[in-house]
């Protein structure tokens, strides 16, 4: 038996056309659940014209991909079309739905696959189908939220106003150096500032820290989970972040007056905290201290669930390739 490198599994399924619309997770929860198959030299893996349900990959060894024009006529030679090896795959349109097989494959030597079924692939995480159907309502409604960030952008981008011209409507969160606040500028509405004290970032020797969180937050691509930096406004006293949220609260702001979250919420939110980080992770960013204090809601959708989580506590992110071996973040 081989000992599997997730990685490279991992990346031979994110090149599988019918597997890109499943997320990251997803695509672990398959690459968990392949089977191994092993096929002696001639063996028929497959064969032209039969139903199909099992995708491969091979994990080791090479096969032989034959074909007739008329996979009933038994006079017919078959004749080799296509050879594939190892982290190459086969067979990744029965995942989708039971259609002809269009080649035979055969087994060059001995050959080690993995092997998923469409059944069991439903089982585990649904058909592919609504899955990219699921995929592509989600991406429009990004599409839609995107346009309306990008309106509010440009207005406040377009619009001149200093630190002065901030009116504070609440503090969200504060710890060391960094402060949250809900703030307005009039005619312009609401939004998050992320607030750094200057005179206590030197005193604490966290310049590297900051200037790393805001190199970060620059180059980090749009998320509905990660909010912007539209804006950066500094005098001697702070440095300030206008993000691109407004209408937020604390997420412990949830439970008060509550005995209990509803579970439904609870799994919203959860989901939430796993696709923002996820985008994180897909950009090299690894996300370390996270803190139920510093993620925000946005405001509540029509189905009553919370809105969306924010990630906006930057302090202890970096861009890293590979493993990272500093320890931070807070102690609980």
């Amino acid at each position: 038996m081989h000992k599997r490198d997730p990685k490279v599994i991992m990346k031979l399924l994110q090149n599988v056309e019918v597997l890109k619309p499943l997320s990251t997770g997803q695509l672990q929860q398959v690459a968990d659940s392949l089977q191994e198959a092993t096929f002696a030299d001639g063996q028929y893996i497959i064969r032209q014209g039969e139903l199909g349900s099992e995708f491969y990959a091979i994990e080791s060894g090479e096969v032989v991909c034959t074909m007739k024009r008329d996979p009933d006529d038994a006079s017919e030679p078959e004749r080799e079309v296509l050879r594939l090896g190892q982290f190459q795959y086969f067979g990744e349109r029965a995942l989708v739905s039971s259609e002809s097989r269009g080649a035979n494959v055969i087994a060059k030597g001995k050959v080690q696959l993995l092997t998923i079924s469409r059944f069991e692939l439903c089982a585990l995480i649904g058909t592919l189908e609504l899955i990219k159907e699921e995929r592509q309502a989600w991406l429009e409604r990004c599409h839609v939220a995107r346009e309306l960030m990008a309106q509010r952008s440009v207005a406040l981008l377009e619009t001149d106003f200093s630190l002065s011209d901030l009116d504070c409507l609440g503090i969200l969160f504060v710890e060391e150096v960094l402060a949250l606040a809900a703030m307005a500028v009039e005619g312009l509405g609401g939004f998050v500032v992320r607030l750094f004290s200057v005179s206590d970032t030197v005193a604490l020797g966290h310049q590297s820290q900051i200037v790393r969180a805001s190199t970060i937050a620059r180059n980090l691509k749009h998320s509905l989970f990660v909010p912007p930096v539209v804006k950066t406004l500094r005098n001697q006293a702070v440095m300030a972040d206008v993000l691109l949220l407004d209408g937020a609260c604390p997420l412990p702001a949830l439970s008060e007056g509550l005995y209990t979250i509803p579970e439904d919420v609870v799994q919203f939110l959860l989901a939430g905290v796993v696709v923002a980080l996820e985008h994180m992770h897909m950009s090299d960013i690894i996300y370390r201290g996270l803190s139920a204090q510093t993620i925000l809601l946005t405001r509540a959708s029509d189905n009553c669930l919370p809105g969306y989580i924010q990630l906006v506590d930057l302090r202890y992110a970096k861009a890293v390739e590979g493993r990272t071996y500093t320890v931070v973040g807070p102690a609980e």
